[in-house]
């Protein structure tokens, strides 16, 4: 791909490039301010939402710098209008637009021109159905009803709490001597009486409920709509207690039931002058966790209470109607990371007899509860299963090819499924991908309908989310996606695993029919539907932000961004490569110099990290900020390729096999004339760090490496804390990134062959490393140690340590020096310029 040639850029960008070219023989302090303030006139753009009737749209340009503007986009007549930046767009109806900054909301009517500036920070609270929003202050306990005209209709003052009815246009709130309920549509109120403090409100559409404390005991207070209140004390059972830190998790769900959460007492303990570990005990869930106790308002009794073995135990609900998924963490003896196995049980209608179930996982991307059919779609052991929880019969949904559906995320090690399991609005039907395609599943008659044919082509489908669609919708709900309905076509979003390229298709169930609407050399981003219209974004490498309408098949532009101020972008070209090891296919995304000549030579950067190579979908700028040492772009504004590599990963061989992939990719860009094969380098950070210093230790194709916060020494790392998280290593050893598979007594040896430090002696190239020194990710200790290594062998290196700093850089001045010194780093060893200053004492 290349973008359209023009060698018009800004003038401070011909004098950067110039300045680096080779001319001054040194990257200086100069240098740097140069590239920093060109740099300062690129942005990247997002269409953050779009107004329910499609007429407008919210775009912001963003940089590292200062520049920070929004714009509303009229989709129609493809008007902008500048607007304040902010950090929430919400659209009220079709022709209101709040937004929200720090200290304000301002409000605009799009149609009249209407304008409020309202100081505070506030929470927003729409009420479409009846043409009017809340705005509410918390720490002023104020709050201001608002109509379509923008006109004050109502406003309340030293509000304790405040509360709504789902989907009703009705507000309750609690001030020191009174309870408030107010119909928005009529505006007329209702009053009650109080005299204890109300900690937490609700409304449903029978009453009002409220809890509060009377000289340390709570209450249940309730308030009917004639008027009337009853109160009563809440007894729960003798080893439990009300978690009045988290009350304001209690909802009332199903207009009936009163979700409490609650906590186990802790005995006393006994005092140790240290803290007491144990073997046989997971680490972390030592403390009792917030359980959930449910109360039947109609009946007045308690559905669910707590169990006494219930310390540690988690809950959350799996649909709408009161089907609960318990598991206890604690059983997780050996501290197990990424996706654990537990025991689940299943409570139907809000609690009751607890049932085990045959799915193990809690992650959401596992499983899906069909509530008319009681059967759980769940993905254990590498397949799909249906579990009938009425009866517990249990069977493997009938894919041609279950292993399809195994993710590549770390080589499938973790257990999870490649796609994701959607609802449909037709009884017991649930739509299931895999990485490319689409597949109908009857979940009672146990058959499977395969819609699209990607796989094939190289060709994955997805359905694309409105950006604007929210998974769940309280504390207690597990995430889901959202329902799809058959009886209207399916909108797929098409992505080409080879050349990259993007579209959309829809499809017809009635007929079978797959449609191709259109297909770009560009990657479709967010696709916002409303009434059958359709709204669209892209951006990849080289292209910045185009906003498209969809009509009859055709796409027509509606707003295009430009990537930086005063200037053009020059000439940028991406070519993607694909390669082979161990018989699957890889690609690797090469970004050229801009503005570069087939006549010239350039010195290449591998960027390492996992799959890289996606990154050429989003559309990169440069700056002098990335927290991790390195931007891409700059380099290739510098003067340099960058390869952008999806690397080989064989289980308990990570080492030799990023090692042929690189073999490999070496083979393939020594055929292209312009790269200097003898000038290359490799860098990366985190797990790219581990690649990085790895690679290095092979001695043969790179001349220099830049690597940060890296991982080194895979036994002593697999024995150490996760600090972040106070958990062992050895899981994220095993079945994660460096995917070892077996513990480390199970294979020592091969714990050593893949660990970078064990292959010192035959480093040959200098490196320079970084790390932040309060890193509880990967310990600081991991990159000494590789310097020391270095120090002991007397082979070339240099470590950076950055006070109060951990697995990222976080202070704009440490990102700005650590990105600098890689620069001048590889400017010397890639380009043979002059060394910077802080280089020289190595090269003595």
């Amino acid at each position: 791909m290349v973008t359209k040639k023009n060698n018009i850029l800004t003038v401070l960008l011909v004098l950067f490039l110039f300045k680096v070219s080779g001319l001054t023989g040194q990257i200086t302090e100069d240098s740097a301010k140069l590239a920093d303030q060109a740099y300062s006139k690129f942005y990247s753009s997002e269409m953050l939402t779009v107004s329910p009737d499609h007429k407008f749209g919210i775009v912001t340009d963003r940089n590292e710098y200062d520049i920070d503007r929004a714009f509303i986009v009229n989709l129609q007549s493809k008007k902008t209008q500048p607007i304040e930046a902010a950090f929430s767009y919400r659209f009220f109806g079709g022709d209101i637009m709040v937004a929200q900054l720090q200290g304000k909301t301002i409000i605009r009517h799009l149609k009249n021109g209407l304008y409020r500036e309202i100081k505070g920070n506030f929470i927003y609270i729409p009420f479409q159905k009846v043409g009017k929003f809340i705005l509410y202050d918390k720490q002023q306990r104020k709050a201001w009803l608002y109509n379509v005209d923008l006109q004050v209709v109502s406003s309340f003052k030293e509000i304790e709490q405040l509360s709504m009815f789902k989907d009703q246009p009705v507000i309750v709130f609690a001030t020191k001597n009174k309870i408030f309920k107010m119909d928005l549509r009529s505006l007329q109120t209702s009053d009650w009486e109080i005299s204890e403090k109300v900690l937490w409100l609700q409304s449903s559409k029978k009453e009002i409920v409220s809890i509060s404390n009377l000289r340390g005991a709570f209450f249940l207070n309730r308030y009917s709509v004639k008027g009337s209140r009853q109160s009563e004390k809440i007894v729960l059972p003798e080893d439990f207690y009300i978690d009045s830190l988290s009350l304001s998790t209690a909802e009332i769900k199903n207009d009936r039931y009163l979700l409490l959460p609650v906590r186990k007492k802790e005995r006393q303990r006994t005092k140790t002058r240290g803290q007491i570990l144990y073997t046989n005990q997971n680490s972390i869930y030592r403390i009792p966790m917030m359980q959930v106790a449910i109360y039947d308002l109609d009946r007045q009794i308690w559905k669910r209470s707590p169990q006494s073995e219930d310390v540690f135990s988690q809950q959350f609900f799996a649909d709408d109607k009161g089907t609960v998924i318990s598991y206890d963490p604690s059983v997780d003896k050996v501290d197990s990371l990424g996706n654990p196995r537990y025991q689940l049980t299943i409570e139907r209608d809000f609690g009751g007899k607890r049932v085990r179930i045959d799915n193990p996982y809690i992650r959401r991307i596992n499983f899906h509860y069909d509530t008319p059919t009681g059967r759980m779609i769940y993905f254990k052991d590498r397949r799909w299963w249906i579990e009938n929880t009425n009866d517990g019969k249990v069977d493997q949904i009938a894919f041609e090819a279950p292993s399809y559906f195994v993710s590549d995320y770390n080589s499938g090690l973790s257990d999870d499924p490649s796609g994701s399991v959607y609802p449909t609005n037709h009884y017991a039907k649930y739509l299931i991908n895999d990485a490319y395609d689409f597949f109908l599943v009857d979940l009672v008659k146990l058959n499977v309908k395969r819609l699209t044919f990607g796989r094939e082509s190289n060709v994955s489908y997805t359905i694309s989310r409105d950006p604007s669609f929210f998974r769940g919708s309280t504390n207690w709900d597990m995430e889901r996606n959202p329902e799809i309905n058959l009886d209207h076509k399916i909108l797929f979003k098409m992505f080409n695993n080879k050349n990259y390229n993007s579209g959309i298709a829809e499809f017809n169930l009635k007929t079978s029919k797959l449609s191709e609407l259109f297909s770009i050399d560009d990657d479709v981003k967010n696709i916002f539907v409303a009434d059958g219209s359709v709204v669209y974004t892209s951006k990849s490498y080289g292209k910045p932000l185009s906003v498209y309408s969809l009509k009859n098949k055709r796409s027509e532009l509606i707003y295009s961004s430009k990537g930086i101020d005063n200037g053009n972008l020059g000439y940028l070209k991406k070519e993607m490569i694909q390669y082979e090891v161990g018989g699957k296919v890889h690609n690797a995304a090469l970004l050229y110099p801009v503005n570069y000549s087939s006549q010239k030579k350039y010195p290449l950067i591998f960027d390492v990290y996992e799959n890289k190579s996606k990154d050429a979908l989003r559309f990169l700028i440069p700056d002098l900020y990335e927290n991790q040492g390195f931007n891409a772009m700059h380099y290739v504004y510098s003067g340099y390729f960058v390869l952008l590599p999806d690397l080989a990963y064989e289980p308990e061989h990570i080492g030799r096999s990023i090692s042929h992939s690189v073999e490999k990719l070496v083979g393939i860009l020594n055929k292209n004339e312009a790269i200097d094969i003898k000038k290359m380098a490799v860098t990366g950070s985190s797990f790219g760090g581990y690649e990085t210093t790895f690679l290095m230790t092979q001695d043969k194709w790179f001349v220099t490496g830049f690597a940060g916060v890296s991982l080194v020494d895979l036994p002593r790392y697999a024995m150490e804390f996760y600090r972040d998280f106070k958990l062992p290593n050895y899981f994220r050893v095993e079945k994660q990134q460096n995917r070892m598979v077996k513990n480390l007594f199970d294979n020592y040896q091969g714990y050593l062959d893949n660990s970078p430090i064990y292959h010192l002696k035959n480093m040959s190239k200098p490196i320079l490393m970084w790390l932040g020194k309060d890193d509880g990710n990967v310990s600081p200790d991991q990159s000494r140690s590789f310097f020391l290594g270095l120090k002991r062998l007397g082979k070339k290196g240099i470590l950076m340590e950055y006070d109060k700093e951990k697995h990222t850089l976080m202070k704009r001045e440490n990102q700005f020096d650590v990105n600098v010194k890689g620069w001048q780093w590889m400017d010397h060893f890639l380009k043979d310029n002059r060394p910077a200053d802080w280089i020289t004492p190595l090269l003595e």
